[in-house]
């Protein structure tokens, strides 16, 4: 919760060192950003290409839904809480910061964009796009504040990047491990779990330090592509686990699997907007494994509350 506050009282005072900069004022950056298109937030076409209306909406909701249904990190937020209602009270809550935040961090981009336009020499052309905004609060925030954001910005970072680490232990110690009865002792399994941790831990600093000095565009880019092709395949199965009766263990499997190559094809050989990726990787998994559940099915197994309709009963 301090993070938050932290993060998004460093993005409001971005915004707010633009606006009322001696160099631009309040007049200059409404003229700058209106002139150039900047406040306009709604493409009208049928375009699948970019980021139009409709392409947003729809891979918004495939996005949201990944994490929402199939990251460990998540649902155990939804343990958290003492009931459903208060776990779908914390949905509805983080939805309407979240529309706070977008509109807010969309803000800082149109902030950057008119001090930068008005200050070129400031910018070195080499910088990549991720690292725009940390150029700012270096060298623009006042002393004490732009250490506050960045400590920020690191802790918000270290706590999601600590609860992947432990869930991916957790989850490969106690589905794997622990299903074979490799090891005899909860101490043991502990201990495991912990070794996991840090090994996971080095592994995602390794990837972290190829990816800063690799030649990607876009960060965010590269993470939603990402998500697509493994997440789609999650959320998939989740939602034709909840919304189906008729799914069977190899007509999942295969739906994954099929789920993820389709969505590969498509990020490799169409246009397609990255943001759609999610969606489609979503539906692929679905819809193909609901298909092949039809054509292989498996002896009947008791699903009471393991449904959305069994869960009615």
């Amino acid at each position: 919760t301090l993070q938050t506050f932290v993060l998004l009282g460093g993005a409001m005072l971005s915004v707010a060192l633009v606006i009322f900069n001696p160099d631009i004022g309040a007049g200059e950056f409404f003229s700058v950003a209106s002139a150039d298109q900047k406040f306009r937030m709604v493409e009208w076409s049928w375009n699948y290409t970019t980021a139009v209306l409709w392409v947003v909406i729809l891979g918004g909701i495939g996005q949201t839904l990944i994490p929402y249904s199939s990251d460990q990190g998540v649902v155990q937020r939804y343990m958290s809480v003492s009931s459903e209602k208060k776990a779908a009270q914390s949905i509805w809550t983080n939805a309407g910061l979240s529309f706070f935040a977008t509109i807010l961090f969309f803000a800082v981009g149109t902030a950057l964009y008119v001090f930068y336009k008005k200050n070129p020499a400031a910018l070195d052309p080499t910088y990549q796009s991720d690292a725009v905004f940390p150029l700012v609060l270096a060298h623009q925030l006042p002393i004490g504040i732009a250490g506050l954001v960045v400590a920020g910005i690191f802790a918000a970072a270290q706590s999601t990047i600590s609860t992947s680490m432990n869930s991916i232990a957790t989850a490969l110690t106690t589905d794997f491990v622990r299903r074979f009865d490799l090891i005899g002792s909860e101490r043991a399994y502990l201990r495991l779990a912990r070794i996991l941790t840090v090994v996971f831990g080095l592994l995602g600093t390794g990837f972290a330090l190829i990816i800063a000095y690799a030649d990607i565009k876009s960060l965010w880019d590269s993470f939603i592509s990402i998500l697509g092709l493994l997440g789609g395949a999650m959320c998939g199965l989740f939602l034709l686990g909840i919304f189906t009766l008729r799914a069977s263990g190899k007509g999942a499997l295969t739906g994954a699997i099929l789920g993820a190559l389709s969505l590969w094809l498509v990020q490799q050989y169409t246009q397609v907007s990255f943001l759609l990726y999610a969606s489609i990787g979503i539906a692929a998994t679905f819809i193909t494994g609901y298909l092949t559940s039809l054509v292989i099915p498996e002896s009947n197994k008791p699903i009471d509350g393991l449904t959305i309709f069994t869960l009615r009963k």
